[in-house]
């Protein structure tokens, strides 16, 4: 898990949903970048009780992004499944097994959420 009390921000987004009941989305922005967060994820409403172009306007003039992910393109997911295996193979041969795990569905109809996946090794 990063340290984010040494800096390390660079990733962080915040999403207006968590501060909705404090901030606008003006609000929001400016206090983002008073403390450091690059990203802010704005929801439909308060979008459009500003504006979209008021929206963006202000997050470009604080610094901020508004995009807080991106879907990979196909040539993309290939280059970093190619990365993944390898990084997973170096891993097994240091420690002798991987330490990267993935969900696995085995029950995703059961009433008991920990029944519903489990963790298994990541072999890519």
């Amino acid at each position: 898990m990063r340290d984010l009390t040494q800096g390390g921000l660079e990733h962080l987004a915040l999403n207006w949903a968590t501060v909705r009941e404090r901030w606008d989305l003006r609000q929001a922005i400016e206090g983002c970048a008073r403390h450091g967060i690059p990203g802010i994820a704005p929801w439909r409403e308060p979008l459009q009780a500003i504006g979209p172009g008021a929206a963006a306007r202000l997050i470009r003039e604080h610094g901020l992004t508004g995009e807080t992910g991106s879907q990979l393109t196909l040539g993309q997911k290939g280059r970093l499944q190619k990365q993944l295996e390898e990084a997973i193979r170096q891993l097994k041969a240091r420690y002798g097994y991987s330490p990267i795990f993935r969900c696995v569905d085995v029950e995703p109809w059961s009433v008991i959420p920990e029944e519903r996946q489990i963790l298994v090794e990541s072999d890519v």
